[in-house]
């Protein structure tokens, strides 16, 4: 299996891949380019604020607030989904104070299901192979737990940046933070099979590969191009929630993804989730974030050159603390990695740094995301602006 994507020893958190692909395409494309908190994303041909395309977390803009939110419930996309004739596994919300009422749904259903929450990230935290009634007990307490990173914007870097569901909170008797008693869960029956999971960008199918075998991840590609009919059915899961550039559509069968002719939808979300693909299939990864660069670019009708194998241009990174020593530090590990950089000013009142640099795509997608995360050197920036080099630099 190859590497997930790193800078030297540093790898690129899971968190940060569909932000940092998404990054590497847009630099790849010759465009200028301000990472802000949160991988926040602004680019375009503008000098001053490159704003003609903008994503967060690697979500394109085209992907409404509304839509995200409407992916984001449970209940509400499995309600659009029915109703534009998506087949989705059998499935009910409880809440902490209805659990006996799952239980019995439960062993009517029969086992094993699944226990997702009903709102919040996608794909929504889970507890899979769940086999009898106090295994169900369990997955609802592991699923009520909360953390106060969890409500705290940024403290968080697993809760997206866009996220507008807020995580609400009681005390139990024994001390522990948790959801409150009227906090859903959704009960599915657990569907055997491969999940082949395909992401949809602008209403194609721009990927798609083995996520899961029978609850167990696998990441592994595809033997073969995916069937027409799962191609129809990632569509109009994708279709039936409204607002959403970019949806990722998760299908159980028990057939080959080739020549499948039946397949259940079990979950979709807002975000393509490209970690869970990218060290098994790093060519497809790069394919689909590309795809997500190029359809937000037809939304906003600019027209994009071909990627290219190398940039270079000016570095503008704010924030730093100690200004001086991260401009040594970023020097050094630079260097290290074969990367052209020259420091041309820091600004110590303003923590503010300003260099050359010459790099692939790759590379600089990487400096720039960790610079953002603290990670690549002793300190963290605020802000990264990249401006491509003019004919006449």
């Amino acid at each position: 299996m190859t590497a997930s994507p790193s800078l030297g020893k540093t790898p690129i958190p899971d968190y940060l891949i569909d932000g940092n692909l998404v990054l590497r395409a847009v630099l790849a494309r010759g465009l200028n380019v301000l990472a802000l908190p949160r991988q926040v994303l602004l680019a375009g041909r503008k000098s001053l604020v490159p704003s003609e395309i903008s994503f967060t977390h690697g979500v394109p803009e085209a992907s409404t607030l509304s839509g995200v939110t409407y992916a984001q419930d449970e209940r509400l996309r499995r309600a659009l989904a029915e109703r534009a004739g998506v087949e989705l596994p059998r499935g009910a919300t409880f809440t902490w104070r209805s659990l006996a009422r799952a239980q019995t749904w439960a062993s009517r259903l029969g086992f094993p299901v699944v226990v997702k929450d009903a709102r919040g990230e996608n794909p929504a935290r889970a507890v899979y192979n769940v086999n009898s009634t106090d295994e169900l007990q369990k997955a609802f307490e592991e699923l009520r737990r909360r953390r106060p990173e969890d409500r705290s914007p940024g403290s968080n870097p697993h809760m997206a940046g866009y996220a507008a569901t807020r995580l609400g909170f009681i005390v139990d008797d024994d001390g522990n933070e948790v959801a409150p008693l009227h906090t859903r869960m959704l009960v599915e029956k657990q569907i055997p099979g491969q999940i082949i999971r395909c992401v949809v960008v602008g209403g194609e199918v721009a990927g798609a590969f083995i996520h899961a075998d029978n609850g167990q991840v696998v990441s592994a590609r595809l033997d073969g191009e995916l069937s027409q009919h799962l191609r129809d059915i990632a569509l109009r899961a994708a279709d039936a929630i409204p607002g959403l550039g970019v949806a990722m559509i998760d299908l159980a069968t028990q057939e080959p993804a080739s020549q499948a002719t039946n397949a259940v939808v079990v979950e979709v979300g807002e975000r393509p989730r490209l970690h869970t693909i990218v060290a098994a299939d790093p060519d497809l990864a790069g394919r689909i974030s590309g795809a997500i660069v190029d359809f937000q670019a037809r939304q906003a009708k600019i027209t994009l050159p071909q990627p290219a194998e190398e940039v270079a241009g000016e570095l503008n990174v704010e924030g730093f603390g100690d200004v001086t020593a991260a401009g040594e530090g970023l020097k050094a590990v630079l260097q290290d990695q074969g990367v052209e950089f020259k420091l041309h000013s820091t600004d110590e009142k303003e923590g503010n740094l300003t260099g050359k640099v010459k790099a692939s795509p790759k590379l600089l997608a990487n400096v720039i995301d960790l610079l953002m995360t603290g990670a690549l050197i002793d300190d963290r920036a605020m802000s990264v602006e990249f401006k491509v080099e003019s004919a006449d630099d």
